[in-house]
């Protein structure tokens, strides 16, 4: 090689650090005085890079151009030949079961959070202040929460880019909060190293978001009115930890009524899924190669 660029044989090669990604989707809207949810989800270059491709095959399968939760629901409408039309609704669950494996199988943990409007906004202005809000709609202050688990969540040497679905009611307050609690917790500005809004039909996760949204607050719904509902067995099909040797997703969930939103003011020092990630979630990250499909 011609000396003049052998210049690279110099250089000081330094450990790589990983950017996480945590792709987040807010639904439901506090006006209604019902619930609204933020699901975050986090993964690692790799595991996100086969998760894409896989999700993309399915759609691809199923002749979808991309995933909206709130459509494949509708039982009454037709989205290929995976959804026809006036199918049951065991059928629609059976067909978006191969999304949730695919959520199972590659991402690598599942923050979810559902509360009840009615219940934050009758909280007394002093619990909503220790609980860090202060307007009548829990999107924002789920919105905080949600990154400082995922940030706890990261190894001490990775950081975290965060990107939210596009909605243009939202994005401009999320980016108010996001730099709020970067000037109130300074340690956080090294870790956060990105704040993206984006339309969900280009990223497969946040299509992944919305379906973890969607089937949480169905399930929050039922558990504050002590019924059943119809996507339970979906919801905990998705849910439920897979096996280690069939993936690598553990999920944590708070579901936020009236008596859960005055426990969590209370105990603000315990993170929002009540624990630290666990050595099995160290081992799996190491090792994004060993999952078999679940």
């Amino acid at each position: 090689m011609n000396e003049t660029f052998a210049f690279s044989n110099a250089l000081i090669r330094k450990p790589l650090t990983m950017i996480a990604q945590f792709f987040c989707d807010e639904g439901g809207k506090y006006q209604s005085g019902k619930l609204v949810s933020f699901v975050g989800l986090i993964a690692s270059p790799p595991r996100l890079k086969d998760f894409d491709e896989e999700w993309k095959a399915t759609l691809h399968s199923y002749e979808l151009p991309a995933f909206h939760m709130m459509e494949l629901a509708d039982v009454h409408s037709a989205h290929g030949p995976k959804f026809p039309r006036d199918r049951t609704g065991p059928q629609t669950i059976e067909a978006l079961e191969p999304f949730a494996d695919c959520i199972n199988k590659h991402l690598e943990v599942g923050l979810i959070q559902v509360w009840s409007v009615n219940a934050y906004v009758s909280m007394p202005t002093e619990a909503k202040a220790r609980l860090g809000g202060s307007c009548n709609d829990p999107h924002y202050l789920a919105f905080i929460r949600g990154v400082l688990e995922a940030v706890n969540w990261i190894e001490a040497v990775d950081r975290l880019s965060v990107v939210c679905d596009d909605d243009k009611a939202k994005a401009w307050d999320f980016y108010l909060h996001y730099r709020a609690i970067c000037d109130a917790v300074p340690e956080l500005r090294k870790k956060l190293v990105a704040l993206t809004f984006a339309q969900d039909e280009n990223f497969p996760a946040l299509q992944a978001a919305d379906m973890v949204a969607f089937l949480s607050r169905k399930e929050a719904l039922a558990e504050f009115q002590s019924k059943t509902s119809d996507w339970t067995p979906l919801f905990s099909y998705l849910t439920t930890d897979p096996e280690p040797s069939k993936g690598f997703m553990s999920w944590y969930r708070i579901f936020a009524g009236e008596k859960e939103l005055l426990a969590l003011a209370n105990s603000l020092d315990k993170p929002l899924a009540g624990e630290k990630p666990s050595q099995r979630q160290k081992e799996k990250r190491a090792s994004p190669d060993s999952s078999n499909a679940r």
